[in-house]
């Protein structure tokens, strides 16, 4: 019909049985888009334990959250929170097999997970978070994630042009104390085409016995490029020897072709490294 729908919460809603899935959607496409969203005026808030799993899972093209109650805004009036202690993960975007999902995203949103030890937003195989998967013109643009081993955790399969367009973009990893991310904030693997620009990212948990990452491209990245970030105090507090890396790139491929420019990155500490 060419209508975009939309999904709209309210401040309250019934007991929900998790993962809430949205599968792959019949006839959507750039003209016939699935958006979850607040209605407009009123913050909402979806959190439950879900273990091993999230507690919502995208498996569709053109499908969207985004958590502005009001339309084209950037306020963050949706909190997706995993309350699980046993490896939760708060959304989780997952292609099926081969086929590539487009054009989908989250932006807007709280997102909170429920341990230090998984990460908050995946983006991966949709049936192993352990296999790569294949993505598009994705966004994850606006929004504020916390309490996370990785805070955005993105694994594509090593394809030419997978990841192309794939945007991240205006988020903010920067929580000190209990709710801090823990050791990477932003992670790209296997991507062909990503831009991560203008994150904030800090004040990682200190004590934990490992090298923070601020953003981190890792084996099969190429084509791509981190700009105009602002990535600072990654400081490792203990005796290990460990220490704050503002930006790591581990691509292995030779003549990758990634850009590293404009970046702000400061106060990286560590213990003799």
């Amino acid at each position: 019909s060419g209508a975009v729908r939309f999904l709209l919460l309210d401040a309250t809603y019934p007991t929900e049985t998790y993962p809430i899935i949205i599968n792959d959607i019949v006839g959507a496409s750039a003209t016939n888009t699935f958006t979850l969203k607040p209605s407009t005026g009123v913050t909402s808030t979806i959190s439950g334990a879900s273990a091993s799993t999230a507690v919502i899972k995208i498996l569709s093209s053109y499908a969207t959250i985004d958590g502005s109650n009001t339309v084209n805004g950037t306020t963050r009036d949706l909190t997706i929170e995993n309350t699980s202690v046993t490896s939760p993960i708060a959304v989780w975007f997952g292609s099926t097999g081969t086929t590539t999902m487009n054009a989908s995203g989250i932006k807007n949103c709280n997102v909170i997970n429920g341990v230090n030890t998984s990460s908050a937003i995946v983006l991966t195989d949709g049936a192993l978070t352990t296999v790569g998967g294949y993505f598009t013109n994705f966004t994850i643009q606006n929004n504020s994630v916390k309490k996370a081993y990785i805070g955005i955790y993105s694994f594509y399969a090593t394809a030419v042009g997978n990841g192309n367009g794939c945007v991240y973009s205006g988020n903010s990893l920067n929580t000190s104390g209990a709710n801090s991310v823990r050791n990477v904030g932003i992670y790209v693997q296997g991507a062909d085409g990503a831009l991560v620009t203008k994150n904030d990212i800090g004040n990682f948990d200190g004590t934990s016995s490992e090298d923070d990452k601020g953003v981190w491209f890792a084996t099969g990245t190429v084509n791509s490029t981190i700009s105009a970030n602002n990535i600072h105090d990654l400081v490792y507090t203990g005796t290990g020897g460990y220490g704050g890396h503002g930006i790591a790139v581990s691509s292995t491929i030779t003549g990758a072709n990634i850009t590293i420019v404009n970046n702000m990155i400061a106060n990286m500490a560590g213990d003799g490294w």
